[in-house]
């Protein structure tokens, strides 16, 4: 999608004024940025100490670079919002103390982590190694974006669209829980005890009148 044509319809995309992960390119250029957009961005924050540039989203890094590479014109291929909201930068002092405070944005640590996975596929440009060039094709770009994990969407665009990439949908699905039924170990049946009892003169008369249920009796006691 040309920039100029996502800046005349940025209604269309509710991402235009949020933190984004982006890659772009400038016409006839061999190389892209991938870069952060709004990196000055996140809950509460007061608008109006944040430049144009950093401050403003998605939108306000691309009518930069339309107004930075006219009369050439650039395309946006794939965008990444991400979350308003800072984060720990790690920082310990000389003595090895902790002071860890929230003072970057999750979008530049987003950053960080899609140009680390760049970085190891040997995606950086060797004539700027300094800056957000890489290159293509544009096929492993979006593959090393799809390894940024914490995003709601990764958005692709055509010419007058954009896109949620299902590949990266399937890429962040969490595991389905499933219920299992635990089954209780068999038990022996219960064994329910009858007492008999038969006097001297009982058995006698048992033992005469039928000696085959005598004999039972007998079996059934001694086991």
């Amino acid at each position: 999608m040309e920039i100029e044509y996502f800046l005349a319809n940025k209604h269309q995309f509710e991402f235009a004024n949020k933190p984004c992960l982006y890659i772009v390119k400038q016409e006839h250029s061999s190389e892209f940025r991938c870069g952060a957009s709004g990196t000055k961005l996140y809950k509460d924050a007061d608008a109006a100490y944040g430049s144009s540039s950093s401050g403003e989203g998605l939108e306000g890094r691309l009518r930069f670079y339309n107004s930075l590479w006219r009369p050439l014109k650039g395309k946006i291929y794939a965008a990444m919002p991400v979350k308003r909201q800072l984060v720990a930068d790690g920082r310990t002092s000389d003595e090895g103390y902790s002071i860890d405070r929230p003072t970057k944005t999750l979008v530049k640590q987003r950053e960080s982590e899609f140009h680390a996975e760049l970085d190891n596929r040997g995606l950086r440009s060797t004539d700027f190694p300094t800056v957000e060039l890489f290159k293509g094709p544009l096929s492993n770009l979006i593959a090393s974006l799809r390894m940024v994990k914490g995003s709601s969407e990764l958005y692709l665009f055509d010419s007058t669209t954009s896109t949620p990439d299902p590949a990266y949908r399937v890429r962040r699905r969490r595991p389905v829980a499933t219920t299992t039924t635990r089954q209780q170990p068999a038990r022996a049946a219960k064994v329910e005890s009858i007492v008999v009892r038969l006097s001297k003169a009982e058995i006698d008369q048992l033992k005469a009148g039928s000696p085959a249920m005598f004999q039972k009796l007998v079996n059934l006691v001694c086991d």
